[in-house]
C-alpha cells in the first residue's frame, strides 16, 4: 500500500506545481470526510474544492478543469453516484485517485494508482 500512496501524493504535488486543484468527492459519510479534506487543503494553501457527486451530474461538473486531480472516497468503491461520474471525471481531470476499502472495486480499478 505504501507505493500506491506515494504515487498518489506525487500526483497531488504535481497538480499543485501545475496550478491545478485537488477536487475531492464522496457520498454520504465519505462525502463529509471529503468536505473536511478539501477544507483542510484549502486552509493550508493548496487549492482544493469539494464536488458533490449527485450535484455534479446536474451541472457542477463544470467546476472541474484540465490539470485538476480528483480524489474520490467511497467505502465500497461501488457508490452509484460516483460510478456515474467516472468517465467524465477521467476525461476532464488529469488523474483520479481513490480511497476505498475494496481494492478490486470499480472505483479502485478506474483510478490512477489503485489505492
Amino acid at each position: 500500500m505504501a507505493e500506491p500512496f506515494q504515487r498518489a501524493v506525487a500526483l497531488v504535488l504535481r497538480c499543485g506545481e501545475s496550478h491545478g486543484r485537488v477536487v475531492v468527492t464522496g457520498m454520504g459519510k465519505s462525502g463529509i470526510i471529503a468536505q473536511k479534506i478539501a477544507a483542510t487543503l484549502s486552509s493550508t494553501g493548496s487549492p482544493a474544492l469539494f464536488l458533490h457527486p449527485a450535484e455534479a451530474v446536474h451541472g457542477d461538473l463544470g467546476m472541474l478543469m484540465s490539470g485538476d486531480v480528483v480524489v474520490a472516497l467511497s467505502a465500497s468503491g461501488e457508490t452509484e453516484e460516483i460510478l456515474r461520474l467516472l468517465t467524465l471525471l477521467k476525461r476532464k481531470g488529469d488523474a483520479l485517485i481513490s480511497f476505498s476499502c475494496n481494492s478490486t472495486s470499480t472505483l479502485a480499478q478506474a483510478s490512477e494508482p489503485a489505492t
